[in-house]
């Protein structure tokens, strides 16, 4: 596989991938990147379109604002 880039390898295929925790936000299921003390949406897993769109879903928001009572599977 041939990549035509300007970044090198490392940041490309990263040696150690962060580790995530799967949550529910908003009664949707989330992949989490915990940074710290806080708790980071990576990415949404859902069939639902409209999930796409809620801003406290989307990559990079606060896990734990989005659901109080949110649980960690």
């Amino acid at each position: 596989m041939l990549l035509y880039t300007i970044l090198g390898a490392e940041q490309i295929f990263p040696s150690d991938p962060p580790q995530t925790e799967l949550k529910m936000v908003a009664g949707r299921l989330c992949e989490c990147v915990r940074e710290g003390e806080r708790l980071r949406v990576s990415r949404l897993i859902s069939t639902d379109p409209a999930d796409f769109l809620n801003p406290a879903l989307s990559p990079g928001a606060d896990a734990a604002r989005g659901d109080a009572a949110g649980q960690i599977l």
